[in-house]
């Protein structure tokens, strides 16, 4: 790396540092739904002023900032083929990274969602079956306490 890049580099490093304090923050509009702010743009008030950073005309990177998000969008020199041919591989790798990350993510909540179900279905039939055992102990104690009441109104006779 060249030492004119150095405090490009570091500019860009600085300002995603300060720009990651993200933070969970749930929908205005709708109940229930986290959505990326930078991408619908639902208030205007959780959205920061876009920054860009330029070394010159063909390398620069735009980073949009939100309160839940960050989107950065970033333009790199192609001067030769060799550049041309990494660019294509980088934009192919975090491409199909991100993509893989998301299918990931899914994946493991929908299983999350479903373990939490079978969960709480086996504890409402465990429940139900408890009830059903106490109430069936709470009859055969009632049975009991009428025979024996039984029991002892023939033996006063």
């Amino acid at each position: 790396m060249s030492t004119a890049q150095v405090p490009y580099l570091n500019c860009i490093r600085n300002t995603l540092t300060a720009s990651m304090c993200l933070q969970n923050f749930g929908s205005q509009i709708v109940e229930r739904h986290n959505k990326p702010e930078i991408e619908v743009k639902t208030s205007k008030e959780l959205v920061l002023n876009p920054v860009i950073i330029a070394r010159n005309k063909n390398e620069r990177v735009l980073i949009e900032t939100s309160i839940n998000s960050i989107r950065i969008s970033v333009s790199i020199k192609k001067s030769d083929e060799v550049d041309v041919i990494l660019a294509k591989k980088f934009v192919r790798y975090t491409t199909t990274n991100n993509n893989n990350n998301n299918n990931n993510n899914n994946n493991n909540n929908n299983n999350n969602n479903n373990n939490n179900n079978n969960n709480n279905n086996n504890n409402n039939n465990n429940n139900n079956n408890n009830n059903n055992n106490n109430n069936n102990n709470n009859n055969n104690n009632n049975n009991n306490n009428n025979n024996n009441n039984n029991n002892n109104n023939n033996n006063n006779k």
